[in-house]
Parts: structure tokens; C-alpha cells; sequence
């Protein structure tokens, strides 16, 4: 419908305005304006070699200098001034799909802890945490380097907001249980909660997180 009234619009501004076209079931030619004409190869015009299409009719000098930066207008030399405006065709331009490149790769660590979640859901189907929440909590596991804020500038760009990063680990330890040492649970996590997140959805995580460090070998994964 828009493409209608766009082609409609454009119909109006024409100067002679030609008539609507016949609807195309009916199989005639299209319509031109009262005193315009189309020069055809039947009538001794040859078509141009650059595959563009001659018409020729009166036209104001307004509508010329309208159209005059996208056509050719040329004086066909007769007493009274008759114009031959020559439209050239232009190729039907293709679509074609930007390329992407990858030009930030995916950081090992990253790739490590996706194939550690995929692996981990396969074997417990039954699990509660967010894929999110469990890659969060391997690269922050498994990398003793990263802290919150900066596995957040790691996840994605622009970053991640640190609390979305502390909360992804947090949920993942408590819905699943997993392992965690407890200084860097107090010093790197859980240092960033509000009290009243302490005292309260996450105050068995810092109970356990106080408590003395358990004998070495009890929980590896």
C-alpha cells in the first residue's frame, strides 16, 4: 500500500500528468498524457545502445528543472520548443549479505567454562542455576586472577555490571552446592552485597564462608 501511494504521489507531480494505468488483468499499454508520445523502433526511432528510453512530450520549464539532475533533456530543434527526455535504466540492484568477521575471538577461558556447563547439564539434568550463572561461577573457579569486575569485561563489551556477575556466582553456588574457597567467596563476592543480602538470601553462604576451612579432599570438581 505505501509503495502504491509513493508511485501514485509520484504520478501527480508529472507535468503533463498522465492518467492511471490499466489494470494489468486488462493486458494494455500503459497511458500517456494528452499530447505526450513514446518514440518506438516501429516508428523509426532506433532504441539507444545504452539501453535507455526515449519519451518525448511537451513539458513545462518547472518540471524540467525539477528533474533535470536525474534525466537528460534535450530541444529537438523545432520552432516550438519540444523536449525528448531520455530516463536511463538503472540495474536492479542485489542484496548481498554484509560479511562478518570475528574479530574478537572467544577468550579460552570462556570456551573452557561453556564446554564445562555444557558437560555439567548433561550429567545433571535436574539442574536449577542458569547456564549464565554456571559459566560465571567456572571462570571466577578456575581462574584465580579474576575477580568479578573483571570476568564482567570479559563476558562482554561493553561490560557487564559487576553485582550481575557476583549474583550469577552466588546463585550458582547455591543452587547447586558447588565448591568454592571460602576467602575468595568473603573477599571477592560477597564483599560487594548490601547487608540486608548478607542477613539475609545469602546468609548461609556467609556462614559457611566463616567457618574454618574443611580438611583438604572433601569436594573436587
Amino acid at each position: 500500500m505505501q509503495i502504491y501511494h509513493i508511485l501514485e504521489q509520484q504520478r501527480e507531480n508529472l507535468n503533463p500528468t498522465p492518467p492511471r494505468p490499466y489494470h494489468a488483468e486488462l493486458g494494455l499499454p500503459i497511458r500517456l498524457a494528452r499530447g505526450a508520445s513514446v518514440s518506438t523502433t516501429d516508428e523509426g526511432t532506433e532504441t539507444p545502445d545504452d539501453g535507455s528510453t526515449t519519451y518525448s512530450g511537451s513539458l513545462s520549464s518547472s518540471f524540467i528543472s525539477r528533474i533535470k539532475e536525474t534525466v537528460q533533456v534535450e530541444a529537438d530543434g523545432e520552432s516550438d520548443p519540444v523536449f525528448v527526455v531520455r530516463t536511463k535504466k538503472t540495474p536492479r540492484a542485489t542484496f548481498t549479505p554484509p560479511r562478518t568477521k570475528d574479530t574478537n575471538p572467544k577468550d579460552a577461558r570462556i570456551a573452557a567454562a561453556e564446554a564445562w556447563v555444557a558437560e555439567y547439564r548433561s550429567t545433571r539434568p535436574g539442574a536449577r542455576a542458569a547456564t549464565p550463572a554456571l559459566r560465571s561461577y567456572r571462570i571466577w573457579h578456575k581462574n584465580e586472577d579474576l575477580k568479578p569486575a573483571a570476568i564482567a569485561s570479559l563476558l562482554r563489551q561493553p561490560p557487564l555490571q559487576t553485582n550481575t556477575v557476583v549474583g550469577y556466582i552466588l546463585e550458582a553456588i547455591r543452587l547447586e552446592r558447588l565448591p568454592f574457597r571460602k576467602d575468595r567467596l568473603l573477599c571477592e563476592v560477597l564483599c560487594h552485597l548490601p547487608k540486608e543480602a548478607l542477613d539475609g538470601r545469602y546468609k548461609a553462604l556467609v556462614k559457611m564462608a566463616q567457618e574454618p576451612e574443611a580438611p583438604a579432599g572433601r569436594m573436587k570438581l
